[in-house]
């Protein structure tokens, strides 16, 4: 079982809060002043449900922005404001709708905490392994999938649960890995790796992470890299030592890779390109990725650059080739006045 950090947050900004320490549906510690520091744990966030809504909706199986696309006209009538004043997330079967600044609000006192979600759950989805109206905190909720909250002065009282008791129906919630999580697209988390360790095993799972590390970066975006570029080195001497025992050397990625039996596949690619390129990218003023693939079969990243001139485009790849990769341009060219261009990267230098 994972052990995670909730933050129930308030419906006022005033209002008081609620965290607890949780490990499946057992709460190891709790409280309502200011939560502990997140370290290793997965911290997730419990959102009013006051300003989400949930549809049931069957969504084409297409592309992620077409499916994102078809679900905002399928909800337009169902809301009364702009669809350029909310945020859409979506599921296999249903449409989550939230207003961009409320989220963002919810977002920034987080932040101001120390603390970055990975998840953000409304709170009727939550609460649904309890049933009809609950008391939390400053809000009545009605639990369910498509549930709903209301303002405690508007709404009958619910059935009062102790803060332990709601936070272990929330943890066994969560354990289920089934819940919409809101924090999709532009409010896609972008802090550090959490991996669960305890689950690698040596080299054989050090690749298999490193593996997954791919899947976290598939289309990230330029500020994500950039925050996650300093962080890489140390997480990567981490499941270096996590799994042979030793300390990590300078290279750890070219150490592991050495490591692994003669014949077996390199699984380590993605992650000495994502090297190089964050090496490029941090000695170019005023450049970043926009998109950025992994294409295992060709062992290379494409990417979709945003350069601060047609000049930079040079210098790009000049830093690429110095840092030991091969930078293929498709060309620059000036779209909405930024200057855009495609280009992949490859090992070694040409």
């Amino acid at each position: 079982m994972t052990e995670r950090l909730i933050i129930v947050m308030p419906t006022r900004t005033d209002g008081p809060g609620l965290w607890g320490v949780v490990e499946g549906d057992r709460v190891l510690t709790y409280g309502r002043d200011a939560p502990p520091m997140s370290s290793r744990r997965e911290v997730v966030a419990i959102l009013p449900g006051q300003s989400v809504r949930i549809y049931l909706h069957d969504l084409p199986n297409t592309s992620k922005r077409d499916r994102l696309r078809a679900a905002g006209f399928s909800i337009e009538d169902k809301i009364s404001v702009s669809l350029d004043r909310v945020h859409i997330a979506l599921s296999d079967d249903r449409v989550a709708v939230i207003d961009k600044d409320v989220l963002s609000e919810n977002l920034t006192h987080l932040k101001e905490a120390g603390l970055s979600p990975l998840r953000a759950i409304a709170d009727f989805e939550a609460l649904t392994d309890l049933d009809g109206d609950v008391s939390l905190l400053d809000r009545v909720v009605t639990t369910g999938l498509t549930g709903h909250a209301m303002d405690i002065e508007w709404a009958k009282d619910g059935q009062s649960y102790s803060d332990e008791a709601l936070l272990g129906a929330i943890g066994a919630r969560l354990e289920k890995n089934e819940s919409l999580n809101i924090l999709q697209n532009g409010f896609s988390p972008k802090g550090d790796f959490q991996f669960n360790w305890k689950k690698m095993l040596p080299l054989g799972g050090l690749a298999a992470c490193l593996g997954l590390a791919a899947l976290v970066f598939h289309g990230a975006e330029a500020r994500a890299l950039k925050l996650q570029a300093s962080d890489l080195k140390t997480q990567t001497a981490r499941i270096y030592a996590d799994a042979t025992g030793q300390a990590a050397p300078s290279n750890p990625a070219l150490a592991a890779t050495r490591a692994l039996k003669s014949g077996a596949n390199d699984n380590l690619a993605f992650l000495r390109l994502s090297k190089i390129l964050f090496s490029g990218v941090a000695q170019v003023e005023g450049l970043s990725v926009e998109q950025l693939r992994y294409q295992d079969s060709k062992n290379e990243l494409q990417l979709r650059l945003i350069y601060p001139s047609f000049e930079s485009a040079g210098e790009f790849e000049a830093v690429i080739r110095a840092a030991g990769g091969r930078l293929t341009t498709g060309g620059v060219r000036e779209q909405s006045g930024r200057f855009i261009g495609e280009a992949t990267l490859q090992e070694g230098a040409s």
